[in-house]
């Protein structure tokens, strides 16, 4: 388990990287199961075996119990192209077929049909 960005490491220390055994530094108490249960600890909830810390400032609890209630964020999606309603490239028929990124991507030559129609010369045929 690595420290990672979470405001809780503020307030426990690691003890055990490889049983995920954290400290509490307000009443030094252990728990395994990392930073998660010790947020439960700290906010005063009681959850899967976890005593609420007696000890904890009221600042902090609150500042946890903030954490614990606001949703997770999501992980962003890929950015979608956004393009021009009358953009060329937004019909598939202004390229014969074939959206232009589409072979862009495939790193294929595009071939673009022409719907005109010329007679062919008589040594080509």
């Amino acid at each position: 388990m690595v420290r990672g960005r979470d405001a809780c490491w503020e307030h426990c220390v690691l003890v055990d990287a490889t049983r995920q055994k954290v400290r509490c530094n307000y009443c030094r108490r252990e728990f395994s199961g990392g930073v998660y249960r010790m947020k439960f600890h700290l906010a005063q909830i009681k959850n899967k075996d976890i005593v609420p810390c007696t000890e904890v400032p009221n600042d902090v609890r609150d500042f946890i119990l903030s954490i614990l209630s606001t949703p997770k964020r999501q992980k962003s999606t890929k950015k979608q192209k956004i393009e021009a309603p009358n953009s060329p490239h937004n019909s598939s028929s202004a390229s014969g077929g074939f959206h232009p990124n589409w072979a862009a991507r495939k790193h294929l030559p595009i071939f673009v049909i022409s719907t005109t129609f010329t007679k062919c010369p008589a040594n080509a045929r």
